[in-house]
């Protein structure tokens, strides 16, 4: 009997030197993969998960996961979580793509159209 324990692996979209466009995946240490894993597992888990002292993982939306900077949070990277088997490695790295960031839309500023002022009458 073969017995098949599932674990969870978490990545990084890292850029290749071939592209440089977020086209690789980079598997978190261990010990970060953990706090994630359990974050994530939680109904109230933390929101952002701290990486070092210039980047946090948001887990707001668990099916849309971003690394980002905490200087600048419109910088981010794709983040995923993947289950695996002990029987089966996960896919390689270049086998799966990785998703392109949506852009930031910043509401174009409201404009207030200038009162228009009529001449008064000549007497």
């Amino acid at each position: 009997v073969v017995e098949i324990t599932m674990g969870v692996k978490w990545y990084w979209a890292d850029d290749s030197s071939k592209k440089k466009s977020q086209d690789k995946w980079v598997e978190y240490n261990a010990t970060l993969s953990q706090q994630l894993e359990t974050e994530f597992k939680k109904k109230r888990g933390k929101k952002k998960v701290h990486v070092d002292e210039d980047r946090y993982i948001d887990l707001s939306d668990k099916t849309d996961m971003w690394q980002c900077r905490y200087d600048d949070p419109d910088r981010r990277r794709a983040v995923k979580r993947e289950e695996v088997d002990s029987e089966s490695e996960s896919e390689s790295e270049e086998d799966t793509p990785v998703p392109t960031p949506a852009p930031v839309v910043t509401p174009a500023p409201v404009v207030t159209p200038a009162p228009v002022v009529t001449p008064a009458p000549v007497v």
